[in-house]
This record gives C-alpha cells, structure tokens and sequence, in this order.
C-alpha cells in the first residue's frame, strides 16, 4: 500500500519480495523455505505517527472487524510457517491484513 510521506518505506516493502523469491529458489534445495508477510497495519507505536483521523479511516476500511492487528495476531501467522505443517509454503508474500490489503 503506498502511503503519502512514506516512498522509502513502501520501496523496502516491495524490494524484500524480490528477496523472499529469490531466497526462496536458492534455499529450497536445503529443504529451507523462505516467505514473506505483509501484515497490513498493526497496533504499534508507528501509528503515533498519523493523524487520529486517518487512523479511524484506515480502521474503517479494514474488512476483518474493522480495526487493526494486534501484534500477536502477526505472530501467530509466523508461527503457522515456521511449523513443519506448512514446509510446503515457499516464495509466497502471505498478506495479514484483515482484508485491507483487497483494496
């Protein structure tokens, strides 16, 4: 999601993709994998850093209870892949934003 004032930090976003894929072919031989999250918003201090109002839009916008993630919503998403049930999971950019990621 491109966000005014934020060019630098979307650009990372992106090129870490490039990375999980490539990672992703390189390391699979060893039977590693290597995927990529993009958790959407969460409750953290960065949200300090935008206006209230644009906050509660964001909120609203968000499919899934129309709020954001709570940290340990993310982490639990880790969890899911480095367990063995998802060895099958490789080179993918998992999207865990309750839905905000659709528009």
């Amino acid at each position: 999601m491109g966000v005014p004032q934020y060019p630098i930090y979307s650009a990372t976003k992106s090129t870490i993709e490039g990375f999980t894929r490539c990672w992703a072919a390189e390391l699979g031989p060893q039977s590693h994998t290597v995927n990529q999250i993009n958790p959407g918003i969460v409750e953290t201090d960065m949200l300090n850093d935008f206006e209230e109002s644009t906050t509660q839009f964001l909120a609203k916008l968000t499919p899934y209870e129309n709020r954001y993630a709570k940290p340990q919503e993310i982490a639990e998403v880790v969890g899911f892949l480095v367990d063995d049930n998802s060895r099958w999971i490789t080179g993918q950019v998992i999207s865990a934003s309750g839905g905000l990621s659709m528009y």
